[in-house]
């Protein structure tokens, strides 16, 4: 096991952070593996990178799935694995980020709807510009906020164009201002 990948499990283990109900019923070798990307998904001073977490696991995504869907998993680890799931695109994660913009989060969990945002763009470059834009238009000021800086970072033209075109509809203050920021800052 390399340095990193010890150092971030032993993070893990040293903030107490337990996994009481983490790891469902599987063979010890698959709880080992959920165990270990549990820890690497509640580590705090570096995120893992993808290949952290295939070095503890045959099927990281899969395994992340699965605790993410897991209802005893503690929520901070839930939202750490809609993070890492950006590490493992395919059809199956882009549609559980569809679909948690899609349900409306607003009193259910609003943290997911900005993990899913991110991991969107992160995950699925300018191939999921269509799927963001529409959060441009969200009523609530934090998700267009996140939505923004999203588009913003993919760095391509066609963002930038969506980012101008909602600068002359929006009228809330504090997002007019980042808007005018972000499209100006690559002119």
């Amino acid at each position: 096991m390399n340095k990193l990948m010890t150092r971030l499990l032993t993070a893990a283990l040293v903030t107490g952070a337990l996994l009481t109900g983490a790891v469902t019923s599987a063979s010890a070798q698959d709880k080992d593996e959920q165990r270990n990307v549990a820890l690497l998904l509640m580590a705090y001073d570096q995120f893992p990178t993808a290949e952290a977490f295939k070095q503890v696991s045959a099927n990281p995504r899969a395994v992340i799935l699965s605790i993410y869907r897991d209802p005893a998993s503690k929520p901070i680890v839930r939202l750490q694995a809609l993070d890492a799931l950006s590490l493992f695109p395919n059809e199956e994660v882009r549609e559980l980020y569809k679909g948690i913009l899609a349900k409306g989060w607003a009193d259910e969990a609003p943290g997911e709807a900005h993990r899913a945002i991110n991991g969107l763009m992160h995950g699925f470059g300018t191939d999921a510009l269509a799927d963001v834009a529409p959060m441009l238009n969200d009523k609530d000021i934090q998700i267009r906020m996140t939505a923004i800086e999203a588009i913003f970072n993919s760095g391509k033209e066609e963002g930038q164009r969506l980012l101008k075109a909602r600068l002359d509809k929006e009228n809330h203050p504090v997002v007019r201002d980042l808007l005018v920021k972000r499209t100006l800052s690559v002119q």
